[in-house]
């Protein structure tokens, strides 16, 4: 015979769960939307913001290079150029939130994002070390450009090519080309010569998003 406190037990447990269906039912859209702000929102001080600003996930990064292997035919038009791709040169990329701003007047979040790139030698060909030659477009552009140029200026960018270097190659090491940059005399010139002295080029300036 089922005992008198059992059953009082399995009631109150009975009640118990009706209570706790019913108030889901009136109340699910409300809960719904206190999990959703709770774990999926933006706020300072929540985790979800920690994970945000700091991903403990680690992202693989690998890298190609195209080396000019026949750059010393350059002045032949009749020598097409030859180029051998390089790599992959492997970096593991650690990102971070930095200068984090909570803007509640409108529910936004401003920041800027820094990406730390460490080199992995055990899954890369190469090293960064490794000399890439490729064709100087700066100059290669700039020639096809004075052809509509009046020939003053014509004078004036040949006579400013002798001074400053007119080569048709350029060779720097891969860590240059990916990561560090590099200047040239050309473009440390340009940089004092006022804006409007100089004709439009219309080069294209987009960067690959990846390297930031």
């Amino acid at each position: 015979m089922i005992g008198k406190n059992r059953i009082l037990r399995t009631s109150a447990l009975g009640f118990l769960l009706a209570t706790c269906s019913l108030i889901s039912l009136v109340y699910m859209e409300q809960i719904e939307r206190w999990m959703i702000e709770g774990f999926m929102v933006l706020r300072p001080g929540t985790l979800i913001s920690s994970l945000w600003e700091s991903p403990s996930m680690d992202i693989t990064v690998d890298l190609y290079m195209f080396n000019w292997t026949n750059s010393e035919n350059a002045s032949d038009p009749g020598v097409k150029p030859r180029f051998e791709e390089l790599g992959p040169y492997r970096f593991t990329e650690r990102m971070q939130k930095v200068n984090v701003e909570w803007h509640d007047e409108n529910s936004t979040v401003s920041y800027m994002r820094r990406s730390r790139f460490d080199f992995d030698p055990k899954h890369s060909a190469g090293r960064p070390s490794d000399p890439i030659v490729a064709p100087n477009l700066l100059i290669v552009g700039l020639y096809q450009k004075m052809l509509s140029w009046s020939p003053m200026l014509r004078s004036f960018i040949m006579m400013t090519l002798s001074i400053y270097g007119k080569e048709r190659t350029m060779v720097h090491p891969a860590s240059d080309w990916m990561f560090d940059g590099f200047d040239t005399p050309l473009i440390k010139m340009s940089k004092i010569v006022p804006p409007n002295l100089v004709p439009e080029m219309n080069f294209p300036t987009r960067r690959s998003d990846m390297l930031i």
